[in-house]
């Protein structure tokens, strides 16, 4: 499984639109558009899929968990 799967997975369970991926996104410092947020959400192989990079599916994750739990006290 690679960060993209990941991603499409975390993305589904969640029931997030592709605004609020971008969203959470710019929130970790990550310039990103609605397409190229779609880009990354391809399965391995098809055409237009850009790889989710691990600093990138870090950045993503930590602000998730930010969004969910809030900020640490």
């Amino acid at each position: 499984m690679n960060n993209n799967d990941v991603l499409r997975q975390l993305r589904y369970a969640l029931r997030m639109p592709d605004s609020e991926m971008v969203a959470i996104l710019a929130q970790a410092g990550q310039d990103m558009t609605e397409e190229n947020a779609r880009s990354m959400l391809g399965r391995e192989g098809e055409e237009g899929t850009v790889i989710c990079l691990d600093s990138l599916m870090a950045a993503f994750l930590d602000s998730l968990i930010l969004k969910k739990r809030g900020p640490p006290k």
